[in-house]
């Protein structure tokens, strides 16, 4: 390769620089805003100019705050801008036909041009603010050159602001076009902004939102935690949720409350502590997943293993170790309950006892309804004296039925009866 070569390699690099520098703008297809505009005619205005132009890399039309006509020497205006860019620095010429060496042939023709870089914050410049006339001039001062370029610097600050604007409107698209609900709240606990979807989800309308306590989307009973992880957070606290997906309960304005997944963000910025949560309500699948293992493992009524999942489970301990133990319990009196109370009764007494026997049996043990009135245990294997551990368990059965059940105002004295199966003493597997 030549040093010619080389030399237009290294300048395309360099304009592919520019070229990507510049589209991070997203200025290309837009139009100017209005404070864009009015300050393209101001600085037509300060210099007495009919043109006022900002033009950035040669992919990109020139904006123009004032137009002279359709005739504007394109080519000639585009390779001025152009040299500005490559050069990055300002570019006068007072006379144009005399620079060419030419004559003019339109009336509106550019005869005078100056044009101004416009520099990234990393010192790249990436485009030109460019003032021309269709009349030379005598004279372009040093005071004028600055007073461009200072110019230029506002253009510049003015491109970061709508970019930053055009930012924030997709993001704030994306917020009202998503079906997931979006909560900012501040250091003090306060809404800040909630998108569509937070509204439809919680029932409020956004007025009844903004500037309102989050407790009003928290369950009572997990307020107090709230708070206190809200206060540790706005004293400069780490938070243990950010960046994690958690299920919680959440409340509606109707009161009603509903389990989510939600994911917590944190950051600082001049205003102090902010936190923003995506949320989706997951009622549907905890209804569906809920379904789906009470169908597969437990009994629908009190959450217990049924008797499927106790005879899988008891499977698989046979295969650890030959010695198990298995009790089978039946409520003395529990008919007399449904007959006289009916079966709401009889279901919410079936629900007080599958919560009061677990915490009368050993650790590990396993208790399963299998529908009706009748229960299975199966107990931890104990290889030394597993007669001792089913006769123990019975006796603590018979103790937690000893204290009345009270339901709805109701007290109920219920008898138990208790059968004990032993592997394998009392059974085994026959193989023909």
């Amino acid at each position: 390769m030549n040093v010619e070569q080389e030399i237009s390699r290294a300048l395309d690099s360099a304009a592919e620089v520019r070229l990507d520098a510049a589209s991070k703008f997203q200025i290309a297809g837009m139009e100017p805003s209005q404070r864009f505009d009015r300050l393209l005619r101001l600085v037509a205005d300060f210099y007495a100019v009919p043109i006022a132009t900002v033009s950035l890399t040669e992919r990109h039309p020139p904006w123009l705050g004032e137009r002279i006509g359709s005739s504007v020497e394109t080519a000639k205006f585009a390779s001025f801008c152009t040299q500005v860019v490559e050069c990055a620095e300002p570019l006068v010429v007072l006379d144009t036909v005399q620079a060419d060496g030419g004559s003019v042939q339109d009336f509106a023709a550019i005869r005078f041009y100056a044009g101004a870089p416009l520099f990234t914050a990393t010192g790249l410049p990436i485009g030109t603010l460019c003032i021309a006339d269709t009349a030379p001039r005598e004279g372009f001062s040093e005071r004028e050159r600055r007073s461009l370029a200072g110019c230029a610097a506002l253009i510049l600050d003015e491109m970061e602001l709508q970019r930053s604007e055009h930012f924030r409107a997709s993001m704030m698209g994306f917020a009202e076009a998503t079906e997931l609900a979006i909560i900012t709240i501040g250091g003090t606990g306060f809404i800040e902004s909630v998108n569509r979807s937070a509204t439809e989800l919680f029932g409020y309308s956004r007025e009844e939102m903004i500037e309102r306590p989050v407790d009003i989307i928290i369950p009572e009973p997990m307020r107090g935690a709230h708070r206190a992880g809200l206060s540790r957070i706005a004293a400069g606290g780490a938070s243990k949720l950010t960046r994690q997906t958690m299920e919680v309960m959440a409340v509606r304005r109707d009161g009603s409350e509903f389990p989510v997944e939600m994911s917590l963000s944190v950051w600082t910025d001049a205003l102090g502590v902010g936190i923003g949560a995506i949320i989706r309500d997951i009622s549907e699948r905890r209804l569906r997943d809920a379904r789906l293992m009470r169908q597969a493992n437990h009994d629908t009524l009190t959450g217990l293993a049924n008797r499927t999942r106790l005879e899988e489970l008891l499977g698989e301990t046979l295969t650890r170790s030959s010695r198990q133990t298995v009790l089978l319990l039946d409520l003395d009196g529990f008919k007399d309950v449904n007959d006289k109370h009916g079966h709401a009764i009889g279901d919410a007494l079936l629900q007080a006892i599958a919560i009061r026997l677990p915490s009368a049996l050993p650790a590990g043990t396993i208790l399963a309804r299998f529908g009706g009135d009748e229960f299975g245990v199966l107990l931890p294997g104990d290889e030394a004296a597993p007669a001792i551990a089913a006769s123990k368990a019975a006796q603590a059965i018979l103790e937690a039925f000893v204290e009345p059940f009270t339901i709805a105002g109701h007290l109920f004295q219920l008898g138990i009866s208790i059968g004990a199966a032993l592997a394998p003493e009392h059974g085994g597997t026959r193989r023909s």
